[in-house]
């Protein structure tokens, strides 16, 4: 998996985790509304690493691949 940077102040996390799905190509899926924000500042983390910085609620499911010893990002999702 890549790197993220992220540098946002009280933005929607519904709006920052649609932009992130985006850029990373997989679909985002949010099981209900959510009027929750969210203060970012980071700099070429790997994904997993970033999303240690998101709310519980947040889930990036990947594929681990052993052989390769990489990891394909698959889905996002914000599981309220």
């Amino acid at each position: 998996m890549g790197s993220l940077s992220f540098n946002v102040k009280k933005q929607s996390l519904s709006a920052v985790l649609d932009r992130i799905a985006m850029m990373l190509g997989v679909n985002f899926i949010m099981k209900q509304d959510t009027d929750a924000t969210i203060d970012l500042d980071f700099k070429e983390m790997s994904l997993e690493e970033a999303f240690s910085y998101f709310p519980p609620s947040v889930h990036l499911h990947v594929r681990k691949d052993i052989q390769r010893a990489t990891s394909v990002p698959l889905m996002l999702e914000l599981a309220n």
